[in-house]
């Protein structure tokens, strides 16, 4: 059995626009749901008073303090030109930091705080964390990430730095297309059975395939890093705002807010689109833009038009996946969907035709799946083993159930998975030694054999790059291997042995030796994360904790001296004053409170408040009622 708790761990799946997470409770595989709704927006909201995530955050999308869809520039240097394309129609600031690592800058007053890509994520996965607690009572230690298929190296290091950092247990890190497959293997027979699974989140598109046997083999993964949810809102956003522009002949200019307004009102129409009954959508435009003519109709056709592009994208993929894997569309069994843009009617139809009429598998909520699997895969790893509710014959597809019954996953479920991209040398004249290939099977290991060129030679450097091109500079950079040590001898008398090495869960890496014996290695790019990176995430995180909390403190303490004047009892006036008092020449004689200090502060003046003023009091610390109590704001501690 693994040695870990159940009660203690959680499957999170963080999404590119929504993130979701699964629990073990009572026997079964729990979706912690807020506010009614099983996903939460990736949405993080950073001020002077507090970090939001979520919802609420959702609503100042548009604001430069509002970050979302920093999973698309996870682990990428700032001149990448997928960071260069995301920059362009962000509202909020992104800068090169000193190591060329793209960061969001926010204002804080006159102070400035640095988001990374795994800053963003720390706050989700934190917002999960105290979320379980909340609901449960539960402390959370151990995690089980997903990522897309097609993640490198660096990016799933960095997913896993962001738990790490909050001094959590990462137990496993999953590709999401796998997970998604386990979720459905717990619900509908799937042994034996080859399955192709396409993924089509938010902002990212995978496509892996799976024998389904005594374990979950991956056959082949493909994937497109820029293609999601977000790129058919878009081409439903360009629609309206031409629209527009129809009914007023000519270019309106729009501020900030209207566009905001007009993207939220084409991510409601596309999720309509989605429904097999809705053909054409009225969209009163009033609210968004001053005039009684403003009300435009869309259509089903005209939506489907705006993006056939992107479909036609998306099966280029599957046949890439499909060659790959050396397998034709009458070998797959079943094609399951997941993602919320999976849904999207013509996305639905098109994989339907391009598979023969085959329906694809859609009994589990598409957006929860991935998040489900990872959850049913570390109970299994624990020993539980997993039994769901019985389906309902005509609550199924048909042809995966030939009658009414319970089908579970083998316990102990297991994992082989392929590497889903090369990783390879620099040669001569910018070409490659492909070290480790392209869908190799998990584990992996491989040698290269390496000799000096040079007399003397004492070092040698080897540039290693990840990627799937035959050109090595349009590879992404993994790091660069410094050998030291090497005895001085006439070139070529020195043999250099290099080890690749994947472990089954796709992390790399490398080891050296020369004539046998090991080398000081070390593998260095901007990339790469050390243990210094983590304690400056977290120092960063107290500090902007801090500047909130001194923040809300203040606010309070406003606030309660307003309080003061109606108390219309005198001895209550006067111990209140008197509290009045201690709280302020404790805020001017305490140098550097720490974060518990300012906590219990603001307790005492709630209970104080509590005592002696005879009416509700209602904070206003984030413009919306009782926001610092509200779910989406982060409590620290």
């Amino acid at each position: 059995m693994a040695d870990y708790d159940i009660d203690e761990t959680i499957a999170l799946d963080l999404g590119t626009s929504n993130s979701c997470c699964y629990f073990y409770k009572d026997g079964s595989l729990t979706l912690l749901q807020v506010e009614g709704k099983g996903t939460v927006p990736s949405v993080v909201r950073i001020t002077e008073k507090a970090t939001i995530v979520g919802e609420v955050a959702k609503k100042s999308l548009g604001k430069p303090d509002t970050l979302f869809e920093l999973k698309r520039i996870l682990a990428r240097k700032y001149d990448d030109p997928v960071v260069t394309e995301c920059v362009k129609n962000w509202p909020f600031n992104i800068e090169a930091n000193e190591k060329g690592i793209p960061v969001a800058v926010i204002k804080l007053g006159e102070k400035e705080s640095y988001v990374k890509p795994i800053d963003f994520y720390m706050y989700i996965i934190r917002y999960f964390i105290d979320e379980v607690k909340k609901q449960t009572g539960r402390e959370v230690k151990n995690i089980v990430m997903t990522v897309p298929a097609y993640f490198g190296e660096h990016q799933r290091k960095a997913t896993m730095f962001a738990a790490q950092t909050l001094n959590l247990r990462v137990l496993y890190l999953m590709n999401e297309p796998t997970a998604a497959a386990i979720a459905y293997a717990c619900e509908n027979d799937l042994r034996g059975k080859t399955i192709l699974v396409y993924d089509l989140g938010g902002g990212t598109f995978d496509v892996s395939i799976l024998e389904v046997k005594d374990k979950f083999e991956v056959l082949a993964t493909s994937g497109d890093s820029h293609l999601g949810g977000i790129d058919f809102t878009n081409r439903l956003y360009e629609i309206i705002e031409k629209k527009v522009n129809d009914i007023f002949h000519t270019q309106v200019d729009l501020s900030l807010s209207q566009r905001n307004q007009l993207r939220a009102i084409a991510e409601e129409l596309k999720i309509s689109f989605s429904n097999e009954t809705c053909d054409c959508m009225e969209v009163p435009l009033d609210d968004v833009i001053d005039s009684e003519d403003a009300t435009v109709v869309i259509t089903r056709d005209e939506f489907d038009a705006a993006i056939c592009d992107l479909i036609e994208r998306s099966m280029s993929v599957v046949m890439d996946c499909l060659a790959q894997a050396n397998k034709l569309k009458n070998d797959i069994d079943d094609v399951i969907l997941i993602g919320g843009s999976s849904q999207i009617l013509a996305v639905r139809r098109s994989v339907q035709q391009f598979f023969g009429g085959k329906k694809p598998m859609a009994n589990i909520n598409p957006a929860e799946a991935v998040a489900r699997g990872a959850m049913c895969f570390a109970c299994e790893k624990k020993g539980i083993n997993i039994v769901q509710t019985m389906i309902p014959l005509e609550e199924t597809n048909a042809h995966h159930l030939e009658e009414t019954e319970s089908v579970v996953v083998p316990a102990g479920v297991e994992i082989c998975e392929i590497c889903p991209m090369r990783y390879v040398i620099e040669q001569p004249d910018d070409r490659i030694d492909i070290v480790v290939p392209k869908n190799a099977r998990l584990p992996f290991m491989e040698k290269r054999y390496y000799r000096t060129y040079e007399d003397d030679q004492e070092y040698v450097r080897i540039h290693i790059a990840q990627g799937n091109s035959d050109v090595f500079s349009e590879n992404t950079e993994y790091g660069v291997l410094e050998i030291n040590g090497i005895p001085r001898k006439p070139k070529g008398e020195v043999r250099i042995e290099l080890i690749a090495m994947v472990d089954a869960f796709c992390q790399v890496s490398f080891r050296a030796f020369c004539n046998g014996v090991p080398a000081r290695l070390t593998v260095s790019s901007p990339l790469t994360l050390k243990r210094t990176d983590m304690t400056e995430a977290q120092q960063e995180m107290h500090r902007v904790e801090l500047v909130q909390l001194r923040n809300q403190f203040m606010q309070k303490l406003e606030q309660f001296h307003s309080i003061l004047e109606t108390i219309e009892d005198d001895e209550s006036r006067e111990l209140t004053s008197d509290y009045y008092d201690e709280m302020y020449a404790w805020f001017e004689n305490t140098p550097n409170p720490l974060p518990e200090d300012f906590r219990t502060a603001m307790e005492g003046i709630d209970a104080t408040i509590r005592q002696y003023v005879s009416y509700p009091v209602c904070y206003d610390n984030l413009g919306v009622s009782a926001a610092l109590t509200d779910s989406s704001v982060l409590q620290y501690g």
